[in-house]
């Protein structure tokens, strides 16, 4: 998709979308402060404004690591990998539908099928 939204943007307008699901207050501010926040930071000390997939993969391949060297718990690592996946659904269809993570996986599909 080529069109561009400014980061913080797509942040403000995902949150929103956010709160028509019935989750907790405490569910929706960890999403917040681990999850868009965390998100929000790594892309400001890389001075990137706009939303950019491959960026926002990089920093959850980056967190995955972390959490595998148990520098970062399971929690805060489902949260980011979880508000990666909003935000990217936002950005293409301008809607959120609540649904949970498949596991990760350490299999890729090869170039054919992942296009």
């Amino acid at each position: 998709m080529s069109q561009r939204i400014l980061l913080s943007v797509l942040i403000a307008q995902t949150e929103q979308s956010l709160q028509k699901f019935a989750v907790s207050k405490k569910t929706k501010t960890n999403y917040r402060y681990e999850g868009f926040n965390q998100i929000r930071r790594y892309c400001e000390r890389k001075d990137i404004l706009y939303y950019d997939k491959h960026v926002i993969e990089t920093f959850v391949l980056a967190s995955r690591v972390q959490y595998e060297s148990h520098i970062m718990g399971r929690a805060r690592f489902t949260i980011i990998r979880k508000v990666a996946c909003m935000l990217e659904e936002y950005y293409r269809t301008k809607h959120l539908v609540w649904s949970c993570l498949s596991p990760w996986s350490n299999y890729r599909l090869c170039e054919y099928f992942e296009n």
